[in-house]
């Protein structure tokens, strides 16, 4: 802690809202609110600023039609809507149809794994979930050699949330392509990509795509799917029909506003200028930590992952949940992993699959620095995280 300012090293569970993005926010909240699916001018004011932000993330992704942009209420609702909407309407489109085929990964976030499950559970699909290699990678190989006749949706995410690791998602998707079959689809988890990697869909030869608000410090409650023009889904929410009847409810416009700023800022000098920046401040804490402590270990690959993101095994030396505790109370914020299961107090799903023994999982951390992220802030960590491993170590020698 400095001062009274807690140190903040969780970005990638959720970002703090840009002042700029607060700001284009602010008139929808008292201004212009009305509904936009009301035929008054009001009415149309918040319908334009809807349309402005959708053609936003259009020019942001590549994509072909401002259409092929969904809003939805978070990433996980968007996941659920690729994968749920999908095989409903297969399944709808052709009922007497066998089982579907699903691949997907072990160490996908749970937003992809659990409706995956849950369609197995309903005996709709079958599904294969690849095992990754120690550093967490799933090989383009790997999705090939798994493609059945009756496979319909292969869901990879583009940029793990807790080890950081960035697949090969254009080249799944080539090879995908290649094949030459109009019923194989693509989709790709990118929540954690958006603010550092490619997002270009045609680059990337994706038809699905998940974003989040929330990673790229716009507001909680608002992500969106990218659907490739021409591919068809069924609505996981009923009512009036909004977004294009695949999300029915009022459209939130302070918050769909706020996205496409916090997108928009993605693109300017400043933010590239802030990413590179990250980048030299997490190599050298992370290096500077493995040298500091050589019995611990970086889980995921040392190249080829997040800009912001350490995951670090501290092996024998601590447990895990206690020193983010201590860490805690010390006014250091940092995690075990993804904040979606961070209460469950199971060791994380996703170093269990990359080869981590329990007693491992349990003794990672994960930091991730962000744009706020100071010199100062990250010498301050090293003099606590330093001083309470020793604590650690100390009372386990007496």
């Amino acid at each position: 802690m400095i001062g009274n300012k807690k140190i903040y090293l969780d970005y990638a569970a959720s970002t703090p809202v840009s002042p700029e993005v607060i700001s284009v926010m602010e008139k929808y909240w008292s201004g212009v609110f009305a509904n936009p699916g009301s035929l008054h001018s009001c009415g149309h004011e918040a319908l334009i600023a809807v349309d402005n932000a959708r053609d936003v993330l259009k020019k942001f992704l590549g994509a072909q039609y401002s259409r092929e942009i969904i809003f939805t209420g978070s990433a996980t609702e968007a996941n659920n809507l690729a994968i749920r909407g999908l095989i409903s309407r297969l399944k709808k489109k052709n009922p007497n149809a066998g089982k579907l085929h699903i691949i997907t990964s072990a160490i996908e976030h749970k937003s992809v794994l659990e409706p995956v499950r849950m369609l197995e559970k309903e005996g709709v699909i079958d599904a294969d979930y690849l095992v990754a290699d120690g550093e967490g990678y799933i090989s383009p190989r790997q999705v090939l050699n798994a493609i059945r006749p009756e496979t319909v949706l292969v869901s990879m995410g583009y940029a793990n949330n807790e080890i950081g690791v960035i697949q090969h998602i254009s080249k799944i998707g080539s090879m995908i392509r290649d094949l030459g079959r109009d019923d194989l689809y693509f989709h790709t988890d990118a929540a954690q990509a958006a603010q550092f990697l490619d997002m270009n869909v045609e680059n990337l030869k994706v038809d699905l795509m998940t974003l989040s608000a929330q990673k790229i410090y716009g507001p909680k409650g608002v992500g969106a799917l990218y659907i490739k023009e021409g591919i068809k889904l069924e609505p996981i929410l009923f009512g009036g029909g909004q977004e294009y009847g695949l999300r029915s409810s009022t459209e939130n416009v302070p918050l769909i506003a706020g996205f496409a700023e916090a997108v928009r800022l993605l693109g300017e000098k400043d933010h590239k200028e802030s990413a590179t920046r990250i980048n030299e401040m997490r190599s050298a804490l992370s290096g500077e930590l493995e040298e500091i402590f050589p019995r611990a270990f970086l889980n995921g690959p040392k190249e080829n992952r997040l800009a912001n993101n350490i995951n670090l095994c501290l092996g024998a030396l601590v447990d895990g949940e206690s020193l983010l505790i201590m860490l805690s109370e010390k006014g250091v914020c940092v995690s075990s992993g993804a904040a979606c299961a961070g209460r469950a107090q199971k060791p994380s799903h996703v170093l269990r699959a990359i080869g981590r023994s329990e007693k491992e999982a349990r003794a990672s951390i994960r930091i991730t620095l962000g744009r706020n992220t100071t010199s100062q802030e990250i010498n301050q960590f090293k003099a606590i995280f330093v001083d309470l491993i020793k604590k650690f170590i100390y009372n386990k020698v007496k």
